[in-house]
């Protein structure tokens, strides 16, 4: 099964964890989430294949930007973030079903 990275081209982090994986020789699809935006069912599985707080998801500066409460449940985040794509953290990458948020890109290697 190929890996799959969520990215935004205009991040330096994106395109250090495409470099990384590029560098490894591991083969990778790249969506262009602000491109190709995820429904609510696609958010809620990412949180469901993650090993961390679903908090990890939500970019701090855009989800105060754009109105995100404190306290949600993991539906109102998935509803937000599907609605405000530029709050989703990034990258994230996927690979036999787990899912990185590649801060640092480093953390990629974790899985590899």
């Amino acid at each position: 099964m190929t890996a799959l990275l969520y990215t935004n081209p205009q991040c330096s982090t994106c395109r250090k964890a495409q470099a990384l994986l590029e560098k490894h020789n591991i083969k990778f699809e790249r969506k262009l989430y602000l491109d190709e935006t995820l429904t609510e069912d696609e958010i809620v599985s990412l949180f469901d294949r993650y090993d961390g707080p679903i908090q990890d998801f939500a970019r701090h500066k855009e989800s105060k930007e754009f109105g995100l409460a404190d306290n949600y449940t993991k539906e109102e985040l998935a509803s937000f973030l599907a609605k405000h794509p530029k709050a989703l953290q990034r990258p994230i990458f996927i690979q036999n079903n787990r899912v990185i948020i590649a801060r640092p890109p480093e953390l990629i290697l974790n899985t590899i």
